[in-house]
């Protein structure tokens, strides 16, 4: 859960608003030293720092300026405001070592939004005026006193906390001014209209689903015996070499002449992740190694091999050369075995899905047919489970999907797995709203089943909920628009992300 409703921290010192109004930029920040430093050390007692820099680890860097974490600085702050806040909240676990990362690791995305936007802010021409920056700095709560600058308290302080500050509200007011330039957003009247037209009816449904779990092992058999070699079993050990062919086939010619066991040129030379135990891959069925090799055809050559001979040297769909043994002979598929049929099931759902889904399309059309007079009897018949859907109104994808916010009802249909992403579902979301009330819809591909829904009920949504759309529209459409831009900063080729790597480095577990 990431803290919400961040504030700026010029707007945390009391600083004046920025001249440009608009939506305050979303961020939490204090000037504290960092608390969870002392907790890490703490909880973890040896830690390994930065070889470069003991005491300021560098995490990635945005447009080239490194993302570091220094006392007091952006970093440190958002690590100190996330954990407080987690804190508060009651979910703060500081002796767990997968807490410290999920809270440094958003300290860390909120540090490369924060030099993004200014990178962005600077490559616009945005700038601060001395001016604005001078009555800011007499706002600071840092300088008031009774609520009135202070020249004493300010002049107390010393010439480089007046700097960090005057600094840190100069880059506040350039963040705020970008964003709120950037997605300000005022839709006009008849968008409005719009929206609310598609919001003005909500309908409830009642559907049956053919998941593809169910597929019978009967069809698997079947499908399994016009296909036998997929499904044969080959026991092996490989080698895979990224030099050329000739060097394969000199280590192959050490293996042939007993110079070599086979485990240890796999050990010596191999590349790939079978090195380690001296290339013995164990049992696979045959359609799982066919993707290994350039030429298909090359793997059929494994199913005539016997046990202990080693195959020719071929080209790796990698770019490199390897060579098999059979450490067993292959083993003919028995589609009686409910393993067996596991594998061909696991195979039918990642090349034969089409085959799936039209054997239920069938299943569902039939039961079309006999539901149009009583859907749920005719469930009731055939053993199916009648589930209820709604009401929500035609809103495809969920847009502006803010649980917090919900100003539009989300499609949802909880608790059936397989039509999870039934919201993105063109064709599905069209069935639902071209039935008439009390109708029945074609049968529909969901994510892994097939779904037939009747239009239970068609009612209009209330007055309230039209008016808050005319009023919240907009700052919704904002919202999106800013999230959708601190996404697209975190996925800038300007980012360089070595966060992973840094944190192991810094708390890292003897």
């Amino acid at each position: 859960m990431t803290p919400k409703n961040d504030k700026p921290e010029a707007a945390k010192n009391a600083t004046p608003k920025a001249k440009k109004g608009g939506v305050s930029f979303r961020y939490i920040g204090t000037v504290a030293f960092l608390v969870l430093v002392i907790i890490a050390f703490v909880f973890f007692p040896s830690v390994a720092r930065d070889p470069g820099n003991a005491s300021n680890p560098v995490f990635g860097s945005f447009a080239g300026k490194p993302i570091a974490f220094a006392a007091g600085n952006y970093f440190a702050r958002q690590v100190e405001a996330i954990d407080e806040y987690y804190t508060q909240q009651g979910y703060a676990q500081k002796d767990n070592q997968f807490y410290i990362l999920q809270v440094w690791q958003q300290a860390f995305s909120r540090t490369a939004i924060h030099f993004g936007i200014l990178d962005d802010a600077a490559r616009a021409g945005l700038s601060v005026s001395k001016g604005y920056l001078d009555d800011a700095v007499m706002s600071n709560q840092a300088f008031l006193e009774d609520g009135v600058f202070s020249l004493t308290r300010y002049r107390e302080t010393s010439p480089a906390k007046q700097a960090e500050i005057r600094d840190n509200l100069r880059e506040e007011y350039l963040k705020t001014s970008y964003v709120t330039d950037l997605i300000v957003y005022r839709p006009s009247q008849k968008e409005k209209d719009l929206v609310k037209a598609s919001m003005k009816r909500e309908r409830s449904f009642e559907f049956v689903v053919f998941p593809f779990a169910d597929y019978p092992k009967s069809e698997m058999a079947a499908y399994g015996a016009a296909n036998p070699d997929n499904f044969t079993t080959l026991t092996l050990s490989r080698i895979t070499m990224a030099t050329g062919k000739a060097e394969a086939e000199q280590v192959k010619g050490k293996i042939g002449d007993n110079s070599m066991t086979f485990a240890d040129a796999a050990k010596n030379y191999s590349t790939d992740s079978f090195k380690a135990q001296g290339g013995v891959m164990g049992a696979k069925r045959y359609y799982e190694i066919t993707g290994d090799f350039k030429n298909k055809d090359d793997a059929k050559a494994l199913l005539a091999l016997k046990k202990g001979e080693v195959s020719p040297v071929y080209e790796a769909a990698s770019g490199g050369w390897t060579f098999y043994r059979v450490e067993e002979s292959a083993i003919a598929p028995d589609f009686t075995d409910d393993d067996t049929l596991k594998y061909v099931g696991i195979y039918m759902s990642g090349w034969e899905r089409g085959r799936i889904e039209d054997f239920f399309l069938a299943r569902a059309r039939d039961f079309t047919a006999g539901a149009q007079s009583d859907f749920t009897a005719s469930a009731a018949r055939a053993g199916i489970e009648v589930k209820t859907a709604g009401p929500f109104p035609l809103n495809f994808g969920n847009p502006f999907n803010d649980p917090q916010r919900p100003l539009f009802k989300p499609v949802s249909v909880a608790g059936v797995p397989a039509m999870a992403g039934i919201e993105s579902n063109e064709k599905f979301i069209a069935a639902l709203w071209k039935a008439v009330p009390g109708g029945i819809t074609e049968p529909v591909v969901a994510r892994d089943a097939v779904a037939v829904a009747r239009v239970k009920e068609e009612t209009a949504a209330g007055d309230d909920t039209l008016l808050a759309i005319e009023y919240f529209y907009p700052s919704v459409c904002i919202q999106s628009f800013e999230n959708t831009y601190y996404d697209r900063l975190l996925k800038s080729p300007r980012l360089k992300d070595n966060f992973m790597e840094t944190f192991s480095k810094t708390f890292k577990v003897n």
